[in-house]
C-alpha cells in the first residue's frame, strides 16, 4: 500500500518497505524469505531508529505524542531478549498503546508471550488466539496457542488447530515438533513416533524428544531401548519429572524392583508435587503394597480424585483399595462408576469381583455372560462363571462337572488350570482327593496362594503342624501383608510353630 501512495515520498516508501521486511525477519523468520534492503537513514527517521535500538535491546522511552507504529516498533526487543528489564518496559509500552483503541497482531502476539512468561497460560492463550485470528500467517501465534493448549492439558484442541492451518509452515520442522507433542499427549504414540524420529534426525540432542521416544519404547515394552535412551538423556541433561517417571517404571517393570521405583517416585514428587503422572503411578504402586502403603495410597487417590473425578485410573485404584479393606459398600460405588466409564472388558474382572463381594450376584452374572458372549475363550470370565455357580449355591455335582469339562479343554494356561484345581478341591469329599487336587494346582502354578493356604488348613486341622507350617511359610513369602496369612500365622503360633 505504501508503494502505491501518492502522498508519501520515495524515501518514506523505502523506509516502510524496509521496516516491513525487517519486522517479518524478526517475527516470522521461517517464512520471511531472504530479502534484505538497505537505504540511508535520514536524521528524522525516528521510527527506524527506535526499531533498530529496540531490536538491539535498548529501552525506548516514548512521549505521549508518539504514533501507534512507534510504540509497536519500540516493543520488538522482546523477540530477541526476555530480560526482566525489557519485559517490564514492554508491559508499560503496551499499556500506553491501549489508549489508541487499536488492534495489532504484533501487540497481541507480544501480550501472549508476556503472559506465557508469567505461566498465565489461559491469558496467554487468549492473546495468541487473538493474534492468529487477525493473521493466519502469524505462525508464532499459532504455535503459541498450541503450546498453551498443551500446557492446559487440551492436546485434542492443539492438534485440531494444527490440522486446520493451511499455510506453508504446516510441514515445517517446528510444526512437526508441535504435532508430535500433541499426538504424544493424546496417547497416539505410533503417529507421534514417526514425527519424533524426524525431529531427532535434525537434532539428535533434543532432550524433550529423547524422553518422548524413551516413553514410547517403554509403552511398547521395549525396556532395553527405553533404558538406553534414558542413559543418553541424563548424560547431557538434568533429570525432570518425565525422566523420573520413566526411570521408576523401568525399575518396576524391567528390573522388577518395586521398592526402588517407590524411592525414585518419592524423590521426584518432592520436586514435582503436582505432576499427575508421578502421583498416579506412585499411588498405583502403593495400592499394591503393605497396609500402611495402601492407607497412603488412599490419601493420594482422594486428592487426585478431587482434581479429576472421572479419571478411570483413579477410580480403579479406589475400587481396589476398598476391596482390599473389605469395605464392599464403597467398593460397589466405585464399581458402578468404573462400569459407567468402561468401554471394553479390561475392567470387568475388578467390577465383577466387587459385585460378587457386595452380594450383587445377579449383576455379576449378567456382566460375566456379556463378557463371554463377546470373548467366549476368556479364561477369567470362565472362572467367574464357576465362582458365580458357587455363589448361587448350585448343585455340587453340576459345579464339579463344569470344572472337569474346563480341565479337559486343550491349550489352557497353567494359571487357569491351577485355579480350577483349587475350586475342584472345595467340592471333593475325601481328604486325600482334596490334597491331590491342591498339589496338582501347585504343579500348574507353585505360587498359587489359595492352594497353599488350603493345604495349610487341611494339615492344621489334622494337627500335622510341621506340614501346615511348610505351606504357610510359602504363602507368607508370597504375601507377607495378607490378612489371611496373618490370621493363620497367629493360630499356628499358638501351638508353638512360629512363622517369622
Amino acid at each position: 500500500m505504501a508503494e502505491k501512495s501518492t502522498v508519501l515520498s520515495d524515501n518514506r516508501k523505502q523506509l516502510y518497505h524496509w521496516l516491513v521486511v525487517e519486522l517479518a525477519r524478526l517475527i516470522y523468520p521461517d517464512i520471511a524469505g531472504t530479502e534484505t534492503i538497505s537505504f540511508p537513514l535520514a536524521a528524522d527517521d525516528i521510527i527506524a531508529k527506535h526499531f533498530i535500538d529496540a531490536r538491539n535491546g535498548v529501552l525506548i522511552d516514548l512521549q505521549d505524542s508518539a504514533s501507534p507504529l512507534d510504540f509497536i516498533v519500540s516493543m520488538t526487543g522482546i523477540f530477541r531478549q526476555r530480560s526482566s528489564a525489557i519485559i517490564v518496559h514492554v508491559e508499560g509500552l503496551i499499556n500506553q498503546f491501549k489508549k489508541f483503541g487499536l488492534e495489532s497482531v504484533i501487540v497481541s502476539l507480544i501480550e501472549g508471550m508476556l503472559q506465557e512468561n508469567k505461566k498465565s497460560y489461559k491469558d496467554s492463550l487468549v492473546h495468541y488466539q487473538k493474534a492468529y485470528a487477525m493473521d493466519e500467517q502469524c505462525y508464532p501465534a499459532l504455535f503459541g496457542s498450541v503450546r498453551m493448549l498443551l500446557e492446559l492439558n487440551n492436546p485434542e484442541a492443539a492438534l485440531s488447530m494444527l490440522d486446520n492451518t493451511g499455510f506453508e509452515f504446516k510441514n515445517t520442522l517446528e510444526e512437526k515438533r508441535y504435532r508430535a507433542m500433541a499426538l504424544f499427549a493424546i496417547g497416539r504414540y505410533k503417529e507421534a513416533d514417526s514425527l519424533i524420529v524426524e525431529v531427532l534426525k535434525v537434532n539428535t540432542f533434543d532432550s524433550k524428544f529423547i524422553l518422548m521416544k524413551a516413553r514410547i519404547q517403554l509403552e511398547n515394552g521395549n525396556y532395553r531401548e527405553a533404558s538406553t535412551l534414558l542413559s543418553a538423556y541424563i548424560k547431557i541433561n538434568q533429570p525432570n519429572a518425565e525422566y523420573y517417571y520413566i526411570q521408576a517404571r523401568l525399575s518396576a517393570e524391567f528390573v522388577r524392583n518395586i521398592a526402588d521405583a517407590k524411592t525414585i517416585l518419592r524423590k521426584a514428587i518432592a520436586q514435582y508435587p503436582d505432576n499427575f503422572d508421578l502421583l498416579m503411578y506412585f499411588t498405583e504402586l502403593l495400592a499394591g503394597g503393605s497396609i500402611e502403603e495402601q492407607n497412603e495410597a488412599m490419601r493420594y487417590a482422594l486428592e487426585l480424585l478431587e482434581k479429576r473425578s472421572d479419571n478411570k485410573r483413579i477410580i480403579r485404584i479406589m475400587l481396589k483399595l476398598y476391596l482390599s479393606r473389605n469395605d464392599y459398600a464403597n467398593a460397589l460405588v466405585y464399581a458402578d462408576k468404573l462400569l459407567a466409564l468402561t468401554t471394553g472388558f479390561s475392567d470387568f474382572q475388578l467390577i465383577i469381583s466387587a459385585y460378587r463381594a457386595s452380594g450383587k450376584i445377579d449383576a455379576a452374572e449378567r456382566l460375566t455372560e456379556t463378557w463371554l458372549a463377546s470373548e467366549p475363550d476368556s479364561e477369567i470370565a470362565l472362572l467367574f462363571r464357576v465362582y458365580i455357580m458357587i455363589d448361587k449355591k448350585l448343585d455340587k455335582q453340576r459345579i464339579l462337572d463344569e470344572i472337569s469339562r474346563l480341565l479337559l479343554q486343550k491349550n489352557r494356561s497353567f494359571l487357569f488350570r491351577s485355579n480350577l484345581y483349587v475350586l475342584q478341591a472345595q467340592f471333593l469329599i475325601n481328604t486325600e482327593d482334596k490334597i491331590n487336587a491342591l498339589r496338582l494346582a501347585l504343579v500348574e502354578n507353585n505360587t498359587n496362594i489359595n492352594a497353599l493356604l488350603a493345604l495349610y488348613d487341611i494339615y492344621f486341622a489334622q494337627k500335622d503342624y510341621q506340614r501346615a507350617r511348610f505351606y504357610l511359610l510359602q504363602a507368607y513369602s508370597l504375601a507377607p501383608d495378607s490378612s489371611e496369612v496373618a490370621i493363620r500365622r497367629e493360630k499356628i503360633g499358638q501351638v508353638g510353630f512360629k512363622v517369622p
